[in-house]
């Protein structure tokens, strides 16, 4: 009797142990992803403590073509964005000519090449929208540089936004392995030491995208000015 009695006994404390590991092996791993969270947001919120990212010198040195596509959206709405964005970042009297193409369920917008990387950044986190009830909203918003010397992909993700903790914050990624995060606002650019944001080509076929079809559109002209 006493022998049948301890086997029992014996498991249970077993079990219990092991319950116990679990758990604490479980808050460990909750404490270290809140704190690689927390890093995130105060590096975007810290910039001069974090790494900014040389776009400036990178867009005056190479032949470019930069596109940003749209799903969910129309033409007539991403004019009149573009219109609303003139009208608030005017450096001076500048036109800026846009080429615009649809397709489907998808708009496309070809950027002048004097719009710098900051523009660039900032038009592509626009045409968001100011929420998901905004009647501008796009659903899905994709800033794609193309040149010879290196290309990158930067884009909305509203699932990478939950798990880093962070907001108004686009993800990019290029052909030569950069991942990183870009704040918005500032044009920070942190880089994603965890690797979750996918690679350059996982994003493209994700969207079904590709250099080809995006820059062999017939695309319709459009000139703004942007007032001083």
């Amino acid at each position: 009797m006493i022998q049948k009695a301890i086997v029992p006994f014996t498991l249970i404390f077993i079990l219990f142990v092991s319950c116990t590991n679990m758990d604490k092996e479980s808050e460990t791993e909750s404490e270290s992803e809140l704190t690689m969270k927390r890093n995130y947001s105060e590096a975007l919120d810290n910039p001069s403590e974090f790494m900014t990212a040389d776009w400036e010198r990178f867009y005056a040195t190479s032949e470019k073509s930069r596109f940003i596509c749209l799903k969910g959206t129309s033409k007539v709405n991403v004019l009149k964005q573009i219109q609303e964005f003139s009208e608030l970042n005017g450096k001076g009297e500048i036109e800026y000519s846009y080429g615009i193409y649809e397709e489907n369920n998808w708009t496309y917008v070809k950027i002048p090449n004097n719009h710098d990387a900051y523009s660039f950044h900032n038009l592509t986190y626009w045409f968001l929208g100011t929420s998901v009830s905004d009647p501008l909203h796009s659903d899905e918003s994709v800033g794609i540089f193309v040149s010879s010397e290196q290309s990158y992909v930067i884009y909305n993700d509203y699932d990478l936004r939950n798990k880093y903790q962070v907001l108004d914050v686009l993800f990019l990624a290029s052909n030569k392995g950069i991942r990183e995060l870009v704040s918005i606002p500032f044009d920070v650019v942190v880089t994603d030491e965890e690797n979750w944001v996918p690679s350059y080509t996982e994003i493209l076929k994700d969207f079904n995208l590709s250099e080809t079809k995006i820059m062999n559109k017939d695309y319709e002209e459009f000139t703004f000015l942007y007032p001083e």
